[in-house]
């Protein structure tokens, strides 16, 4: 099993399981890890791996928090994890995939992600046949207001399917 982590420096490194407990550093995703200075009190990144319908291999969404892309990344011809595509307009604090707008045995996963400033979860829907068009689809297919009395938001570190 391989091994995916994310910081502000490297973006989102792979490392390859080589042997037990001995990784190799595969690639550094850079694009996704650029220095912010308005990080507060932390950078937080969000990453949720994920099996499309028909791949024999997992691929992971991966968010930061206070931004507004959700990145899909596979591994490429080399084995190397790549961006596969990015979802954009979707604010995240929390992300999760699982299937939420259909039976629980669809192997169709949606994206669900919450977002505190807006006081939303979001969930987009991946209806489709491929994690080519999941990659491609950022339509919001359900909004759910997180807000409390008086108009306070929710705060959620973390959305999980379950």
């Amino acid at each position: 099993m391989d091994l995916a982590v994310a910081g502000t420096t490297n973006g989102v490194a792979h490392f390859r399981n080589i042997d037990p407990g001995v990784f190799e550093l595969m690639t550094n995703v850079v694009s996704i890890g650029t220095a912010d200075d308005n990080d507060f009190p932390q950078p937080a990144y969000y990453l949720k791996s994920f099996r499309p319908p028909n791949a024999t291999k997992d691929e992971i969404v991966v968010a930061r928090a206070q931004r507004n892309k959700v990145y899909v990344l596979a591994t490429d011809g080399d084995g190397r994890l790549a961006v596969q595509g990015t979802l954009t307009n979707i604010g995240v604090n929390a992300l999760d995939v699982g299937p939420l707008l259909r039976p629980a045995t669809s192997p169709s996963p949606d994206l669900i992600v919450a977002h505190n400033n807006r006081g939303v979860l979001e969930i987009h829907s991946a209806i489709c046949k491929t994690s080519v068009q999941m990659r491609d689809h950022d339509v919001t297919n359900v909004t759910m207001s997180l807000r409390r009395g008086h108009g306070k938001s929710a705060h959620f570190c973390q959305a999980h399917a379950f």
